[in-house]
């Protein structure tokens, strides 16, 4: 297959990145997987025209009607003579291509991912009958979440969609079996470092923030002894990060209440690193993490929740140490970018075959 990818960040820079061994490669979401399986891909330019950019801005006003990255979808649609099929593993980069291939402009088959709810914003009901118009002209769309899954399923044909989990590149991860002696806490999405640094203020547990310095907030003066605080100016390189977790007992995940996926890049450095986990209560991750044993849900902004959670798997070294186990089992067994990476490619197989059938 020749795969056109669009995505709303540089892949180009990533996955040199990742070939630098800088980063882990699940972060390209399949595509690094399909020129090794022998596909040609053909990554579309990222910021290429500030025209197309700054009409992109200005369009996104429109409260009701999506219409995308125009600067890579002009560049896409210059391009589809090239491909079999496009791929975007990022809800926002098709909505012009999908628009156009409804009324037979265009006439390869469109693959793009959902990570968040589609129905939302200002004037929900009135971006229902442009919803319906994109995904007619989405030819699959998978989801990250069953939730947003059956959001796509309510809008359109429901063979169009199904959930798959984006777990970690495990070749990345260097995985050593230890308790850790802290609980920590990273990540930029809407972490709620504030409820964490109090509830774990009232613990005795070692405990660790780490986050950038716009996130910081003046209450977090108030924690305890027990609980340091890193701040940094931009993100902190990705096997520093990883050495970190390394030495922690539990990976903590506190996030702010939602209506979009968050937390589930911290959830796959937690199972690769074969980490417990204590998360906010998501509808937007499928894996259940107290029915597979490896943590605790709690829900948002419950200080006695995070408090009882900390307390409860850190003051129990067998528990901890079963659920580290546990967790990453599930990411060696079928939790993975491989997994992922391989159901992504069935897919574009299966819409480039009905493509050319038809």
């Amino acid at each position: 297959m020749r795969i056109l990818v669009l995505n709303n960040y540089p892949f180009q820079e990533v996955w040199e990145e990742i070939k630098q061994g800088k980063k882990p490669a699940h972060h390209l979401y399949g595509v690094d997987v399909m020129e090794r399986e022998g596909h040609e891909v053909i990554l579309v330019p990222f910021r290429k025209s500030q025209f197309w950019m700054k009409l992109s801005k200005w369009i996104s006003k429109i409260p009701f009607i999506e219409f995308g990255d125009l600067d890579q979808q002009v560049s896409a649609l210059k391009m589809l003579n090239q491909c079999d099929v496009v791929y975007s593993p990022c809800q926002t980069q098709t909505w012009l291509l999908s628009y156009l291939r409804v009324i037979g402009l265009v006439q390869k088959p469109i693959v793009s991912m959902g990570h968040h709810p589609f129905v939302k914003g200002r004037f929900p009901k009135l971006r229902i009958p442009f919803l319906r118009w994109s995904f007619a002209g989405t030819d699959a769309y998978p989801a990250l979440s069953e939730y947003v899954a059956n959001e796509i399923r309510s809008l359109c044909k429901s063979t169009r969609t199904k959930p798959l989990f984006w777990g970690p590149d495990m070749r990345y991860y260097a995985y050593k079996p230890s308790l850790g002696n802290y609980v920590v806490v990273s990540g930029r999405t809407g972490r709620d470092y504030l409820t964490f640094g109090k509830a774990a203020s009232q613990t005795n547990v070692p405990s660790k923030i780490i986050c950038l310095k716009r996130d910081y907030k003046d209450e977090f003066t108030s924690f305890g002894n027990n609980v340091e605080v890193v701040c940094h100016d931009k993100s902190i390189d990705y096997h520093e990060m990883c050495e970190i977790y390394q030495n922690a007992r539990i990976i903590a995940i506190p996030f702010v209440h939602t209506h979009n996926l968050c937390g589930l890049t911290s959830l796959t450095d937690a199972l690769a690193m074969g980490k417990p986990v204590i998360m906010t209560k998501t509808e937007f991750i499928d894996l259940d993490i107290e029915k597979e044993g490896i943590g605790i849900w709690v829900e948002s902004g419950d200080e006695e929740g995070w408090r009882n959670a900390i307390e409860k798997i850190y003051s129990d070294e067998n528990l901890a140490q079963q659920m580290g186990l546990k967790a990453r089992k599930l990411a060696e067994s079928r939790l993975n970018y491989n997994e992922f990476s391989c159901d992504v490619i069935e897919l574009l197989e299966k819409v480039v075959q009905k493509d050319k059938s038809n």
